[in-house]
C-alpha cells in the first residue's frame, strides 16, 4: 500500500443511489461524519434546496428548536453539528457535518457515535413539523435570513464580480445558477410542498456519505444501514452537462458603482474537465498561469508591472471552466486585459521545464497534504464521485508526473475566454 493509497477513502454502496465512503485513521482523536445530498442545478429547485438546507438546523420532532438541539449535541463532549447548501460544478448538495470525540477516548459504556447518528437521523427523516408540512414560523423566518444572504453578495464586490461573471457567461446552464436560489420563487413555497419536496429528495437524489475516523468499516456499515431507514426509489442520477462549448465572441460587461478599487473578472472555456485525460495538464498550466504565487500573471502584471492589487485564477474542474480574478483601478483595466491576453500567448506557445517542474512539485506535495487534511480529502475524493471517477491520489501524481512542456502549450490553445465582467 503506497503513502498515497493508505488513509484514502474506501467505498461501497449501501442501497440504491447511497455510497458510504470510509477512511480509517488513528491521526485524528474525533470521527467526522459528513453527508452530501445532491442533484443538478436546476430553476425553482434551487431555492428549495437552499431553504431545506436552513431549515435542517432549526429542530426535529424530537428536539423542537434550535437550543434543544444545541443542548443535545454539547452534551455529546462537546461534539458540532452543521448544515450548509454547496454548490460543486453543476451540482448543488446539502452538506450536513458532524464531528464527535472518539469512542476509544470515552468510558466504557458510552457509544457516542451511536448517539450522533440517532441524531443525524432525526435531522434527516423527522423535522420539526405544523400539521401535514414544515412549521410555519420556521419556514418564514428563513425565507427572510436566505433573502438577506442573498443581499450580502452585492456588499462583497469581488464575490459580486465573480457572481455576476458566471449569470453572464452561463446564463442558460445549470452552473449559472444560484446555490442560494432567487428570491422570486419564494412565493411558490409553502409548509406542505417544501415537505414534501424533502421526502422526495432523501427517496431519489444520490447521497453520499464520507466517515473518518478510527471506527472499523463494520462497524460504520452497520451505522448508516440503520441511518438511511427510509424507502428508496430507483435514483435520478445528478446527471452532468457536457464541459465542451465553444465561444462564438467574448463579451465584455462593466457596472459602475463608484468604488475605491475596480473589480475585474475574467471567464474562461477550457473544453476539459476533470475526466478528460488532459485534465492534469489543465491543473499545471493553472498553477503556472495564475494559481500560485509563483505564477506568470502574479510575477509579471502584480509584481513587475504594478497594475494590480491581486491577480490569481482558480478551475472549475467539473465543468471545464477556469476563472481569473483581479483587484485594478479603473485606469489600468485596457492594459490589464492586454497583459493577461499576452501571457496566455505565451504560455500557449513555449513553456518551460524549470517552471512546469516546480509547479508539478508543488502539486505532488499538496496531494500529500492531504493525507493530514480531511475536508481536503473529502472534496478531493467528492468531485471525482461526482464525476463517476475512480481516481485516487496515487493515480492522479502518476499523471502530473507524466505532463510535459508541450502538453501545457496544448491545452493553453484550448482555454478561450468567454466573458469579461468589471466593476468599479
Amino acid at each position: 500500500m503506497s503513502k498515497f493509497e493508505q488513509g484514502d477513502f474506501s467505498s461501497l454502496c449501501l442501497k440504491n443511489g447511497i455510497s458510504l465512503h470510509f477512511h480509517q485513521t488513528s491521526i485524528y482523536k474525533s470521527t467526522t461524519v459528513d453527508i452530501f445530498i445532491r442533484e443538478l442545478l436546476q430553476p425553482k429547485r434551487n431555492t428549495r434546496m437552499a431553504l431545506l438546507g436552513r431549515l435542517l438546523e432549526r429542530g426535529t420532532q424530537r428536539w423542537p428548536d434550535m437550543q434543544s438541539m444545541n443542548r443535545c449535541v454539547d452534551e455529546m463532549y462537546g461534539a458540532s453539528y452543521a448544515v450548509d447548501v454547496e454548490q460543486v460544478g453543476d451540482q448543488q448538495l446539502i452538506h450536513l457535518s458532524f464531528e464527535v470525540i472518539d469512542d476509544c477516548f470515552l468510558p466504557a459504556d458510552e457509544d457516542l457515535l451511536k448517539r450522533a447518528f440517532d441524531f443525524l437521523q432525526q435531522i434527516l427523516y423527522h423535522p420539526v413539523r405544523e400539521g401535514k408540512g414544515i412549521r410555519s414560523d420556521f419556514l418564514k423566518q428563513e425565507k427572510k435570513a436566505l433573502k438577506l444572504r442573498q443581499d450580502s453578495i452585492f456588499s462583497d464586490k469581488m464575490a459580486y464580480a465573480h457572481r455576476s461573471c458566471v449569470a453572464a457567461m452561463c446564463r442558460n446552464e445549470p452552473f449559472g445558477l444560484s446555490n442560494l436560489g432567487e428570491y422570486r420563487d419564494f412565493r411558490g413555497i409553502n409548509c406542505i410542498n417544501l415537505l414534501g419536496f424533502h421526502r422526495k429528495i432523501l427517496a431519489h437524489n444520490p447521497i453520499d456519505v464520507f466517515i473518518s475516523g478510527r471506527t472499523a468499516p463494520e462497524r460504520l456499515l452497520d451505522l448508516c444501514s440503520d441511518l438511511f431507514t427510509g424507502g428508496r426509489q430507483p435514483y435520478v442520477n445528478a446527471r452532468r452537462i457536457p464541459a465542451q462549448k465553444r465561444v462564438e465572441s467574448p463579451r465584455e460587461v462593466s457596472e459602475f458603482q463608484g468604488i475605491s478599487q475596480g473589480k475585474l473578472v475574467l471567464g474562461y472555456r477550457t473544453q476539459i474537465d476533470i475526466v478528460d485525460p488532459n485534465f492534469p495538464a489543465l491543473v499545471l498550466f493553472n498553477a503556472l498561469f495564475g494559481g500560485d504565487a509563483h505564477s506568470r500573471l502574479f510575477r509579471f502584471i502584480r509584481e513587475e508591472e504594478g497594475l494590480c492589487y491581486f491577480i490569481e485564477s482558480q478551475l472549475e474542474p467539473l465543468c471545464g471552466l477556469l476563472f481569473l480574478n483581479a483587484g485594478i483601478e479603473k485606469d489600468d483595466y485596457s492594459e490589464v486585459n492586454h497583459k493577461i491576453g499576452v501571457q496566455l500567448d505565451k504560455m500557449r506557445m513555449w513553456v518551460g521545464a524549470g517552471e512546469l517542474e516546480r509547479v508539478r512539485s508543488l502539486m505532488v506535495k499538496r496531494l500529500v497534504a492531504l493525507q493530514d487534511d480531511r475536508e481536503g480529502l473529502v472534496r478531493f475524493y467528492l468531485h471525482a464521485r461526482i464525476a463517476d471517477l475512480e481516481l485516487s491520489r496515487d493515480e492522479f501524481r502518476r499523471r502530473l508526473e507524466a505532463v510535459r512542456c508541450e502538453d501545457i502549450s496544448r491545452v493553453a490553445r484550448k482555454v478561450e475566454l468567454d466573458t469579461t465582467f468589471f466593476v468599479y
